[in-house]
């Protein structure tokens, strides 16, 4: 039986993933000369730790995953040289 806490969690967590999808972070994050590199490591970690909350979450609940891998470009950010901060 799902909890009252439950449900609610996995509510929440749908409306944290329809954001991410009208924000276009599940596709491919477009990076121009103008978009700060700080600004192209947030949207990638957003989406990611977006994905991994839901999948657990879904996982603990016995749901389906509502951010599917499929409909959806992972990127991991890549690591960073110490060139980058200075």
């Amino acid at each position: 039986m799902l909890t009252v806490s439950g449900y609610f969690s996995y509510q929440r967590s749908g409306e944290l993933i329809n954001a991410l999808i009208a924000m276009g972070l599940h596709g491919e994050i477009k990076v121009d000369k103008n978009t700060p590199f700080f600004m192209t490591r947030l949207r990638q970690r957003a989406l990611i730790q977006a994905y991994a909350s839901d999948s657990s979450l879904a996982t603990f609940l016995g749901r389906p995953p509502r951010l599917s891998y499929r409909f959806c470009i992972l990127e991991s950010p890549p690591d960073l040289d110490d060139s980058v901060f200075l």
